[in-house]
């Protein structure tokens, strides 16, 4: 299949620029998958006129993964889509990130412009129905399986990548275990120290939610795939993906988060134990190439 992927390379996190999700997990798996892949980087494209790489590649999909931020990604061809959209000879779908704060002021407002869209919400499938949009699918997030890792070597106690917002900074102060900090680093070296940690801590309440609110976040995924204990906030849905206690450790407050980490750093037998559990998972379930396999053929019955 021919698929024009329509998203940011890059991003910009602190002062570096760096190649981004998008590109590692899903143009690189989406080539794997045999597919004729295109990217038109939403950032900086090598052709700018996007009708015109429409008409010289002439996709049989169009896989945009838009966030409606001129700042982060100033080239998103929205009204293009959704003319060609409009005119149905060539398959557009969308892949929102944030619906649980993001679905009323964005989601909502241009899931119409697509053939198809997807969420990583359960919950949210039935926003999208009861304003009438019935082509929405559960886009849950994934990671490329050639960052699978599994280090013997442990430099790290508690590994924690992300923005440092107030909220972060208190979360993390307050659980007082040894915790280093991978802010800013580019997404391979990401991988490799999770895979020096532990324990990989994850915060699942993203910072420009005014209702800090949980959601799904791709970290979820990604520190299984290091290969280290996940020890996260708990989100709707999530033992859909993984077994708490069994495949990784879930947490409801900031004391129950400090006492699961020393209990887990004291006792290493566990934590590899349940650590390689969730890997398997992981393996199994949650690489790029099987999701991304299941969605296009979901697309293509639409």
């Amino acid at each position: 299949m021919k698929i024009l992927l329509v998203a940011n390379k890059t991003l910009n996190r602190e002062g570096n620029k760096r190649i981004d999700s998008p590109y590692w997990n899903f143009y690189i798996p989406l080539l794997e998958l045999t597919h004729h892949v295109y990217f038109y980087d939403t950032v900086n494209p090598t052709e700018p006129n996007f009708n015109k790489i429409v008409e010289t590649f002439c996709p049989d999909l169009i896989f945009s993964i838009l966030c409606g931020e001129k700042t982060v990604a100033p080239y998103e061809p929205l009204e293009q889509i959704k003319n060609l959209t409009l005119k149905g000879n060539i398959k557009t779908f969308n892949w929102f990130c944030d619906d649980t704060w993001r679905f009323e002021n964005f989601s909502k407002q241009i899931c119409s412009y697509f053939t198809a869209c997807s969420t990583p919400e359960e919950y949210c499938i039935k926003k999208y129905k009861d304003i009438g949009y019935n082509n929405i699918l559960l886009g849950q997030w994934h990671v490329n399986q050639n960052y699978l890792t599994n280090s013997n070597i442990k430099q790290f106690e508690v590994g924690f990548c992300g923005e440092l917002s107030t909220e972060r900074i208190n979360t993390l102060n307050f659980i007082k275990s040894e915790i280093a900090i991978f802010s800013g680093c580019c997404y391979e070296t990401m991988f490799e120290l999770y895979s020096l940690s532990k324990i990989g801590f994850n915060m699942t309440i993203n910072d420009n939610d005014p209702q800090k609110k949980t959601q799904m976040k791709q970290r979820l995924f990604e520190i299984p795939c290091a290969g280290s204990l996940m020890v996260t906030q708990n989100v709707q849905n999530l033992d859909k993906y993984f077994i708490a206690n069994k495949e990784i450790i879930v947490y409801e407050t900031a004391e129950e988060a400090a006492d699961k980490i020393k209990f887990y750093l004291n006792n290493k037998i566990e934590r590899e134990r349940i650590a390689k559990k969730g890997q398997e998972r992981f393996i199994r379930d949650h690489t790029s190439k099987n999701r991304l396999a299941k969605l296009i053929e979901q697309i293509n019955k639409l």
